[in-house]
Order: C-alpha cells, then structure tokens, then sequence
C-alpha cells in the first residue's frame, strides 16, 4: 500500500496499514552530509526562535501563530495545520528508510490518486526542490462538484520525511507563499531511534499548555478544520 492511500486511512480512522515490514536494526546507517537549509533534523544546529514542541516534530511559534490538530478516536494527533497569512499549511512527519529519501514515490503516488480522482497534477520545481501542484475535487458547502488548488511540497530527511500540503492564497501566490515557505522550512523533525516501519507517521502530541476540544474524525478534504488549539501569543 503507497504512502498517500496509508495516509488517507490514517486520517480517517487512525488506523496503520501493516504491510510495511520494519527497518532491520542492523542495517548501517548511511554517513550523510550536514543540512544547510531546513526543515531541520533534530541533531541539526537549528536557526533560534521560540519552537511548539508536539513530540515528533516541533513547529516554529512566532507571535500570533494560529495552529489545528487533527486527532483519531483516540485522541492521537495525527494532522498538524497551522495558518499562515491567509493561507494553510498542513504539516505530517513520517518515518523513511536508512538509505534513501521517499518523496521521489510518493509525489508520483499523489498524482496518480489525485488524477484518478478526476483532478489535475503538475510536477515542477520549488525552494524545496520538486513538488506538486495539484487541483482536487471538493464538494462545496451547497453540495456540488468544485475544483480547489493544492500544493505538495516535501522533504527527506535522515530516516524521515516531512509532508507539507498547502491552501489559500499561497498555493498559486509566491508573495503569499514566502512566510508559509519560511515556515515550513523552520519545522524540527524528531525522527528519534525507536524501530519505526518506513511510512507510518511519527508520533506527535499536543503542547503541554494547550488544550483541545473533543477528538474529530477527519476527512481526506485539505480545508478541513480539526479541533483549534488557541493562539500564541
């Protein structure tokens, strides 16, 4: 099972598909050179600034910072969305094998699952390297069929991958998108050294000051709200 259609399960029930075998623990890690632009390792030497620490990864908190966690039944986060100028980003850490990034798949994953959906992909190039702007089938408030702009932007890191969706005006803006951009480039994955099967999602949880409402239900729909976490001030 690819990485879009686990993902579109996770959302959904909370559920990990359990075909992907785990990472053998003797495998050698491959030597990899320092990272100069984020998103950042958490062995990186991080830009200063104040950080949300939601376990698995920690999101940069600048003053006003307006943030959503999706949660299953459970009340495991499972979706980071954070609102940018306007603009949404969502924000999903996964684990990845030793020895090679995966965006590379998954990008041709989205497409062909967005595709098949009725919508449109277009792969070219970004400040992240290759991502993905789409156009998904929506159903508008009223009932009916609508087209609705998506942008893909990824990142492999060291045994991790980070996923960002983006909505609003900064999927189609590039004025829009610099502080979303900038955003996702400040994010800390925190892969850790725990066994994790390629492709499921690291564990996050909410910041210990904040407090959120009952655990939602997501749907696969980018512009859906999960329960509001509230401002930093």
């Amino acid at each position: 099972m690819g990485l879009f259609r686990n993902m579109r399960s996770v959302m959904t029930d909370g559920t990990q598909s359990d075909d992907v075998a785990g990472e053998p623990e003797d495998e050698a890690v491959e030597e990899t050179a320092p990272r100069t632009t984020g998103p950042w390792d958490d062995t990186d030497e991080q830009p200063d600034g104040p950080y949300l620490d939601l376990g698995g990864l920690k999101v940069p908190a600048p003053p006003g910072l307006k943030m959503h966690m999706d949660t299953d039944k459970t009340g495991r986060v499972i979706l980071v969305r954070v609102e940018v100028a306007g603009s949404e980003l969502q924000l999903a850490p996964f684990a990845a094998p030793r020895t090679e990034g995966i965006w590379d798949e998954i990008r041709t994953e989205i497409a062909e699952q967005i595709t098949s959906d009725g919508g449109k992909a277009e792969e070219r190039s970004g400040p992240f390297g290759l991502e993905l702007a789409t156009s998904v089938m929506v159903r508008t408030p009223e009932g009916r069929s609508g087209k609705r702009t998506v942008r893909w932007i990824g990142a492999d890191g060291p045994r991790w991958f980070l996923r960002g969706v983006i909505t609003g005006p900064a999927a189609t803006d590039p004025t829009a998108a610099e502080p979303v951009e900038r955003l996702f480039a400040g994010c800390v994955v925190v892969r850790g050294t725990a066994a994790i099967p390629p492709r499921d999602m690291l564990e996050m949880r909410l910041p210990d000051q904040q407090v959120a409402e009952e655990p939602t239900e997501p749907s696969f729909d980018p512009l859906t709200r999960g329960p509001e976490i509230t401002e930093i001030r």
